[in-house]
């Protein structure tokens, strides 16, 4: 794997996974790290066909993950609150109707309407798995000739990130204060590990 697309992937998974606020101003934006997966993808010397069927995912989570920090910066009160698509129409037809909203309010109660929407999101959390899990492949494929311990390495944990994030869906209903915490411990370890053997991951040369 070569060195530039390793380390833009690196620091992609460290901007998605790591979050840190200031202020309520998230410094380390998910759609950072999308847009670095992005790139890790478009510098290969040669990229694979599944790494192209990738990018339009991982250009939906860019974009979903922009106007959900937009909206953070825009006020707040409207991230959040669950409001539902039909809401969010409604709102727009009020700005028709001029009833008391400004274009620039009725269009982030739209978007927050559709950002916010349990569908939503639950297709984002599902392409933002699926992704994780392909991409891990494609790069265990990349050094599994050269590195074939580190390859079966990431292989097991893309396995466990698949089965710690579908629990912790299935599970998030019912409210469960200890499984909770668990998960958030198991999946922070599970992020240091996946750190640590991308780091013993040894890059090619790049092609010329």
């Amino acid at each position: 794997m070569e060195r530039k697309a390793l380390n833009w992937m690196k620091l992609g998974l460290i901007c998605c996974c790591v979050h840190v606020k200031l202020g309520g101003l998230e410094l380390l934006p998910e759609f950072v790290g999308f847009g670095m997966l992005l790139a890790a993808i478009r510098c290969h010397s040669h990229r694979t066909e599944t790494e192209r069927r990738m990018e339009p995912f991982l250009l939906v989570l860019l974009i979903y993950s922009l106007v959900g920090w937009l909206l953070s910066l825009s006020g707040g009160g409207m991230q959040g609150q669950g409001l539902a698509i039909g809401q969010g129409m409604a709102a727009g037809q009020n700005i028709a109707a001029g009833q008391g909203m400004t274009a620039g309010q009725g269009v982030c109660v739209w978007l927050s309407g559709i950002h916010g929407n349990g569908v939503v999101r639950l297709l984002v959390n599902v392409i933002n798995l699926y992704a994780f899990y392909v991409l891990a492949g494609e790069v265990r494929k990349r050094i599994q000739e050269a590195q074939p311990q580190t390859a079966r390495q990431l292989g097991c944990l893309r396995v466990w990130a698949v089965v710690l994030l579908t629990v912790g869906f299935l599970t998030t209903p019912y409210n469960i204060t200890w499984l909770g915490i668990l998960l958030v411990l198991m999946t922070l370890g599970l992020l240091a590990v996946t750190l640590v053997v991308l780091w013993q991951i040894q890059p090619v040369p790049e092609e010329s």
